[in-house]
């Protein structure tokens, strides 16, 4: 065979590696996401249930309960979580990885009126490393959104917001830390800015507590913890899907077409590329 008959083969290897190489890229952005969401109804849930999921640190069961219709009733008690040590009773926590949106509703007692009373959402590695939104009184209510890293707070929003119920949000995407609170759950007002905060497998976790501070212990009843993450949707090449609610073949995907269109393209090209050397071939 001739130099250009094996350059061209070489050619053609390179291709080939080549479309091979990018294939995974576009299998994977061919498939399709969907947004689920998982909710803890406390109200409707037993102390059995409940721990299915949820671990206690510190557990003390004289300043908890769960209250059919109204949810999780925690009490702000001592100490808190802020600064080097904190140890913090009653941090109710949830294994969650990737991405996600926390939100939960809260709805406080009359009494809720004294200073340092608190009740905090939380992304947490331990006491001393966490992303926390509180909800309080501090010469008037209202919330804060900070971190601690080795027990030192490191940046800190604070905003205003009088209202008997409330909603809380957290993001995560990443390493970034979003937060926003609501009085109605429609209209959710931005805590400050975003930030970066590196945490070691993290736990969604809530809390009440007086910041190790005097305070009188209240009720905060948290009606519901609720989890919205997004997921891959499974291919399916028809019959029963795992989609809930349906068992229809899902359609075909615009990036499955794609990734059929690619395949010729790339099958004729290198068919194309061959016949110069069969050519060649057969005239040496």
């Amino acid at each position: 065979m001739s130099k250009f008959g094996n350059v061209k083969r070489s050619l053609i290897c390179l291709a080939c590696a080549a479309l091979v190489s990018v294939l995974p890229v576009f299998a994977v952005s061919a498939q399709e996401k969907t947004t689920v969401t998982k909710t803890y109804d406390f109200g409707k849930m037993t102390e059995e249930e409940l721990k299915k999921d949820w671990t206690i640190v510190r557990e003390d069961k004289e300043h908890w309960r769960l209250e059919n219709g109204k949810g999780l009733i925690l009490n702000n008690q001592q100490p808190g979580l802020y600064g080097s040590g904190g140890d913090c009773k009653n941090i109710f926590l949830l294994e969650q990885t990737g991405d996600y949106t926390v939100e939960t509703k809260i709805t406080l007692s009359e009494n809720f009126n004294t200073n340092f009373q608190q009740f905090v959402l939380l992304v947490y590695q331990d006491d001393d490393n966490y992303v926390k939104l509180n909800y309080g009184m501090n010469s008037g209510t209202g919330c804060q959104f900070l971190f601690e890293k080795d027990g030192s707070e490191k940046k800190s929003f604070g905003a205003g917001l009088s209202s008997q119920t409330v909603f809380l949000r957290m993001v995560k995407s990443g390493n970034v830390y979003s937060a926003y609170i609501s009085s109605d759950g429609n209209e959710f007002l931005q805590v400050g800015e975003s930030f970066e905060m590196e945490l070691s497998s993290p736990k969604i976790g809530i809390a009440a507590h007086n910041d190790g501070c005097e305070a009188p212990i209240v009720d905060i009843a948290v009606e519901y913890v609720k989890i919205t993450t997004e997921q891959v949707v499974p291919p399916t090449s028809g019959g029963n899907t795992d989609l809930p609610g349906t068992n229809e073949p899902l359609p075909p995907k615009t990036g499955d077409i794609s990734l059929v269109c690619l395949l010729s393209a790339g099958c004729a090209l290198i068919a194309f590329a061959t016949l110069p050397i069969k050519r060649k071939h057969e005239e040496n």
